[in-house]
């Protein structure tokens, strides 16, 4: 059903008022920060076709779907249980309301972020927060700055012990 829903998409989808190549630049990212996930299972080829498929469709299907409606993505963990949650809202009816709830936690993790850049530049890692990915254009978060350290050879894998 996601494949077929992700054919569908690009089928029907108009994307003349979408930066098209930046969208794409965008998906690969996420699908390469998804598809880098350690808890994935990689124990055969199958599997591991299987899981890039999946997160290929989702990556599609949230770009196309994302450049059209207004939406939220908010990733969340609950530690009492061990469980990781990631979800997208689209088309949400009061957008006001969520931006209120949403905003003093994506300015506190943005706050964190940039303390966290100060202390690794003191250990020498030389990170450039205006060179950071930002997520909607404003918000550094710890993977915009680990995959900022993995890119340039200062920490070894994306989720691994030094994240």
């Amino acid at each position: 059903m996601l494949l077929f829903l992700t054919v569908y998409a690009f089928w029907s989808f108009d994307c003349k008022e979408i930066q098209l190549g930046e969208a794409i630049a965008a998906t690969l990212h996420n699908m390469k920060t998804v598809f880098l996930e350690p808890k994935l299972s990689t124990d055969t080829i199958q599997n591991v076709l299987y899981q890039f498929l999946v997160t290929f469709c989702l990556g599609i299907l949230s770009t196309i779907f994302g450049a059209v409606l207004a939406g939220i993505e908010v990733s969340a963990y609950d530690y009492k249980n061990g469980f990781r949650v990631h979800m997208l809202g689209y088309s949400i009816a009061r957008p006001e309301v969520t931006e209120c709830l949403v905003h003093p936690t994506l300015e506190a993790r943005h706050a964190n972020s940039l303390r966290q850049i100060e202390i690794l530049n003191r250990y020498g890692y030389g990170i450039d927060a205006d060179r950071l990915h930002r997520a909607d254009g404003k918000y550094i978060y710890k993977q915009h700055i680990m995959d900022d350290l993995v890119q340039r050879g200062k920490a070894p894998e994306m989720f691994g012990t030094f994240y």
